[in-house]
């Protein structure tokens, strides 16, 4: 296995938890989004969740190819598990982006500035609240 096999295979679990670190940032600045009425501070947090989306993207680049780094020095790809979390992670995210493109339908999402106030000023929302316990 190459003397860069443990660097590889560091740089790849670093990468998983920048992605979910990432995920946690965005999921708390949209529920803080929900419950706030100001509009600056809506600003700040969406300024916020956009900033930490980078950050998910780039370490999803990153797990990626150190993931398929790992697994061609370490001869894993004739091993089943490797094409099973390929193809999970294909469909997890083709499931995600179905999911937010059908809750989204006519918008730009949450950065929508066709969105109108209800009587009271609060936001109405277009979408099914996300369960955030599992994320979806």
């Amino acid at each position: 296995m190459g003397s860069f096999y443990p660097w590889i295979v560091f740089l790849h679990v670093a990468a998983s938890f920048g992605f979910f670190m990432g995920h946690g940032v965005s999921m708390f600045a949209s529920e803080q989004i929900r419950r706030e009425r100001d509009p600056a501070r809506i600003r700040a947090f969406l300024d916020l969740s956009r900033s930490s989306l980078v950050v998910v993207y780039v370490s999803l680049v990153v797990l990626l190819l150190a993931g398929i780094a790992a697994g061609l020095i370490g001869g894993h790809f004739a091993r089943l598990w490797v094409w099973l979390s390929l193809g999970i992670l294909a469909v997890v995210i083709v499931a995600m982006y179905a999911w937010r493109r059908a809750t989204t339908a006519g918008s730009d999402g949450p950065w929508d500035s066709r969105r109108t106030s209800t009587p009271r000023g609060r936001r109405r929302r277009n979408r099914p609240r996300p369960r955030s316990s599992t994320g979806c």
